[in-house]
């Protein structure tokens, strides 16, 4: 038998998983590389030094309170390990941690339990910042149908935050790329905006 280890539980540890498959079948291992290690003081850097943007610092300064987004429990985002330096910018402009919400972009994915929580962003933040998992089917605002014809239905707690930040990665998926932009739409859409969404193929 030939194995493979493949990632697993990515979001929160680096353990492998070994698959097993027979001798006779001809495998291809496709093996995604990332960047290279930061560190802690690179992750500091990167965020007080955008590339062509304000630093969250400057853009929370006035700013009456703010929503961040973490990524579904299926994607890879080390959000544990990001979100106090992303806290620690928006509390050096001026916005405290008890202005700010934290809500799993989960778009129709099974919202998160306390266990999901522990994983994406640890059980410091857990136990101590204001979070909230998205429903595609309660708290959300219209705002009217796109030039495509689509109904805009977004999570109402994002929609009236004063400053509004997505933290998430972007990974090939199948035919496409996955995050970026994806973390609002579908991550905090209503469902009859993804099911729009998913289903469009333009004339």
């Amino acid at each position: 038998m030939q194995t493979v280890n493949i990632p697993w539980a990515i979001w929160y540890n680096d353990g492998k998983f070994p698959l097993a498959f027979p001798d006779s079948w001809d495998l291809t291992v496709a093996e995604m590389k990332g960047g290279p290690e930061i560190g802690d003081e690179g992750i500091r850097r990167a965020l007080a030094e955008p590339i062509g943007a304000p630093p969250l610092r400057e853009l929370a300064r006035g700013r009456r309170d703010a929503c961040i987004l973490v990524d579904d429990i299926s994607r890879p985002t080390p959000a544990y390990r990001l979100l106090p330096y992303v806290l620690e910018e928006l509390a050096l402009g001026g916005l405290d941690e008890d202005r700010v919400i934290v809500i799993s972009a989960t778009g129709t994915h099974r919202p998160f339990d306390r266990q999901a929580w522990l994983k994406k962003i640890g059980p410091e933040l857990t136990a101590r910042l204001d979070i909230r998992s998205h429903n595609p089917c309660e708290n959300l605002e219209f705002y009217g149908t796109s030039s495509q014809g689509a109904p805009i239905w977004i999570n109402r707690d994002f929609a009236h935050a004063d400053l509004r930040i997505g933290m998430g990665m972007i990974m090939p998926r199948g035919t496409l790329f996955g995050g970026g932009s994806k973390i609002v739409l579908p991550g905090v859409c209503g469902r009859e905006t993804v099911a729009f969404h998913h289903n469009y193929v333009p004339g």
